[in-house]
Formats: structure tokens, C-alpha cells, sequence
């Protein structure tokens, strides 16, 4: 914790201008890479250590519960959770919570070394063979959602519930396509101990029929405004701050940052 009070005098001034949290706030969290790391009952990442580093300054308690992907989905639809990251922009979340952007994502293709390269990504449906998975509630932007229906109706996806799930399948040979941001997959690679034997086995393939979508932190709308003021100010100033760039770029292997952009500078 000392060291990251470099950055927290100027927050806790303009802080003093907003009243705390009214309540704990709920934050549902599933493994998401460097992002976010669940091992059991224990979370860690860039989202709750920074989340925890700014507990004093943003006058707010953050309460996590490890949850699966589709649970975490479940709660912002339903308003039982207050804060939801990483997520990508989507208008079906918009209808739920609101978006304090991060950074731009673009999803790539992630394949065995044996599938042939990729210039788009719907070039997949030239090999109705391949066993393409996708990880149950994630959404990279309308293009993608499109391509997985595509891909659906040609029989060749697979849902898993969690990163784990999917790598213990790429790692047996069982599934041979992911599509996602090469942060989450990098991530869990990491994580799981799998760098000297899953990746050397993966090619990471740009393609130019995938969208760049904003993506950050959900704030849901159940949350009072006056809670949503004080954790969005808090965000802002990760980003003002240079904060969490910086909590990126340290944590993340070139690869894994290769999804992700910077937004611009105000």
C-alpha cells in the first residue's frame, strides 16, 4: 500500500468535496486475465488492487464477490451488483449501467499454429472442421455477435463458462479457435502457469471485420447518484492521473497489451 500514496494527496482534495459512499459497494468479479485474477475465494488484478489502493481516498467500501461470467452478467441485469469491470460497451449493458470508459479493446482471433492464417475473421467458416469457442456472456461489439451466429449455425461453436475451462481445452486440442481480447487470453495463460507449454502453441491473428469498442468500468444504475458521482470521479482520476496506463503497461506482456488503446487525452 505505501507505495502508492505518491499519487493520493491532490485525490484526497478534491475527494473532501464529496461525501463518502452510502453503502459498501458490490463489485462481482471473474477471472478477466491480468485484469482481474480469481483463485478461489481470493481476488486479485489491476481492477481490485486499484479499487483497494483507493478505498481511503474515494470514501468507499468495496465489497467483491468471485462470481462466474454469467452470474456477474446476471447482476448487472438485475441490479444486485453496483460495479462491474472489465466490460466492453454494449447497448444491452447500457441499458443497465453505465459505462465510465478506460480504454478502446479489439477482439482478436486466437488459434492453434495448425489453423491457417486469418485475414478476417469470417474466413473461419472456410473450415466448418475447426471447433471455435466462445466464453458464455462475453460480447465483443455487433460484428462479433454477428460472426458467432454465423459460426452457430455452421455447427462449429462451443460455449465454456470460464478462461480456464477454455484453456484447459486449447491445451488438449479440443477446441482450436477463441475469439477475445488478447489481454484476457495472455492473462490467463499467465496465471495459469501455461507460458512455456499452452503459448507457443497460439497465434494471435488481427483481423479487419472485428470492432474496436470502448471498454472500462460499469456503474450500475441502482446505485445512488451521489454513490455513482464519487466512483466515477475516482476512475477519472485513474485515468487523469496516468494511474492506470502505468498499472498496465507493468503488468501486461506486449501481447497482452496489443488489444488495448489508450482513450485520448482532454
Amino acid at each position: 500500500m505505501g507505495r502508492m500514496w505518491w499519487w493520493l494527496p491532490g485525490w484526497l482534495l478534491a475527494a473532501q468535496a464529496l461525501a463518502a459512499c452510502s453503502r459498501p459497494i458490490v463489485v462481482p468479479a471473474t477471472s478477466s486475465g491480468k485484469l482481474v485474477s480469481v483463485s478461489g475465494q481470493q481476488l486479485g488484478g489491476i481492477y481490485p488492487d486499484l479499487l483497494r489502493e483507493s478505498s481511503v481516498a474515494s470514501g468507499c467500501v468495496f465489497r467483491f464477490e468471485p462470481v462466474p461470467w454469467a452470474r456477474m452478467m446476471y447482476m448487472l441485469e438485475t441490479g444486485t451488483g453496483d460495479l462491474f469491470a472489465p466490460l466492453s460497451q454494449t447497448a444491452e449493458r447500457d441499458r443497465y449501467a453505465e459505462l465510465v470508459p478506460m480504454y478502446y479493446s479489439t477482439p482478436v482471433v486466437i488459434t492453434l499454429l495448425q489453423v491457417p492464417a486469418l485475414t478476417r475473421a469470417e474466413e473461419l467458416l472456410n473450415y466448418p472442421e475447426l471447433r471455435v469457442n466462445v466464453v458464455r456472456g462475453h460480447n465483443w461489439g455487433p460484428a462479433y455477435a454477428s460472426l458467432v451466429e454465423r459460426l452457430r449455425a455452421a455447427g462449429m461453436v462451443e460455449e465454456v463458462t470460464d478462461m480456464p475451462m477454455l484453456l484447459k481445452k486449447m491445451a488438449a486440442g479440443r477446441a482450436h479457435v477463441a475469439i477475445m481480447g488478447s489481454h484476457l487470453m495472455d492473462g490467463a495463460i499467465q496465471t495459469a502457469g501455461m507460458r512455456d507449454t499452452l503459448a507457443p502453441r497460439l497465434r494471435y491473428q488481427q483481423v479487419r471485420d472485428l470492432d474496436t469498442n470502448l471498454a472500462g468500468v460499469y456503474l450500475s444504475k441502482s446505485l445512488p447518484e451521489g454513490d455513482r458521482v464519487q466512483l466515477r470521479a475516482m476512475l477519472q482520476h485513474w485515468l487523469k492521473s496516468g494511474l492506470f496506463w502505468l498499472r498496465l503497461q507493468r503488468e501486461m506482456t506486449a501481447q497482452g497489451l496489443s488489444s488495448l488503446a489508450p482513450l485520448p487525452q482532454r
